[in-house]
């Protein structure tokens, strides 16, 4: 019978664990998610009557689909962008977008600024430069299903409005302070967990300030809206609303005094 060395036995066991964790982490990708567009028109592209379609995909690439007028006609100029990260949602601010997605190497709640440098355009699609201005990984905040830009005051600076997958809460992100915030929680409000809700749109209401609402998809045979107000357009909301159906929306909203976005 071989005697075991029970001290070479322990070493061999630490070598093992330490080894484990040593081992690069597998982050796995998203789920996919609803298909994902928003259009934007930078004023760099004035004087060319420009304009640009943004969409997400499956896999890694961000779209843009560039438009603009030449001889009379129509153009287009398209261009893919490799986030280095899974893109789950993204939208634009001005004349910068914001994409916002899952890190390969952590799998960390990222988000990127891209800006467009429009030298050579429309010979050649911009330059982007892009620059990482979150990364964080706190519960509640991963994966981005949806983004819209708020209509802030002016002397606010800009702000991003969110929802994340894992919570269904609402959040606010600020590039200025580079932070992301939860605004409104699924708990307070459980309309957010209603996978009816597609479609995301903002307002300006004259007396309600900045309107930001949830409403069905049209074939998807819901009947529920959710409305929320940021009355001072200070970029934090003041106050959210389930609508049971159209008519609540309207009656909360009114017919009148609202400047669609």
């Amino acid at each position: 019978m071989n005697a075991v060395c029970v001290p070479a036995v322990a070493a061999l066991a630490l070598m093992l664990a330490a080894a484990q964790e040593t081992q690069p982490k597998k982050i796995r990708p998203p789920e996919p998610g609803r298909a994902w567009q928003s259009e934007f028109s930078p004023a760099a592209l004035d004087r060319v009557g420009g304009a640009a379609s943004v969409k997400i995909s499956q896999g890694t690439l961000l779209f843009l689909d560039w438009t603009y007028q030449a001889d009379g006609e129509l153009r287009r100029l398209e261009q893919n962008h490799a986030c280095g990260f899974w893109p789950t949602a993204a939208t634009a601010v001005k004349d910068v977008v914001f994409v916002g997605g899952k890190s390969f190497e952590t799998g960390h709640t990222v988000i990127d600024r891209l800006a467009f440098d429009f030298g050579g355009f429309p010979a050649i699609p911009p330059t982007i430069r892009a620059e990482r201005v979150f990364d964080g990984d706190v519960e509640g905040q991963r994966l981005f299903d949806w983004m819209l830009p708020m209509d802030t005051a002016p002397e606010v600076g800009p702000r991003v409005l969110c929802q994340f997958r894992d919570s269904e809460d609402v959040g606010v992100f600020d590039p200025t302070a580079r932070t992301l915030t939860t605004a409104v929680t699924s708990a307070s409000l459980p309309a957010l967990r209603d996978p009816k809700l597609v479609h995301e749109t903002y307002a300006l209401h004259e007396r309600r300030g900045a309107l930001y609402f949830l409403s069905p998809g049209l074939m998807s045979g819901g009947r529920r809206y959710v409305v929320m107000f940021d009355a001072d357009r200070d970029g934090a909301l003041d106050s959210w609303h389930d609508c049971a159906d159209a008519q609540a929306f309207t009656e909360l909203v009114g017919e009148c005094g609202v400047d669609w976005k």
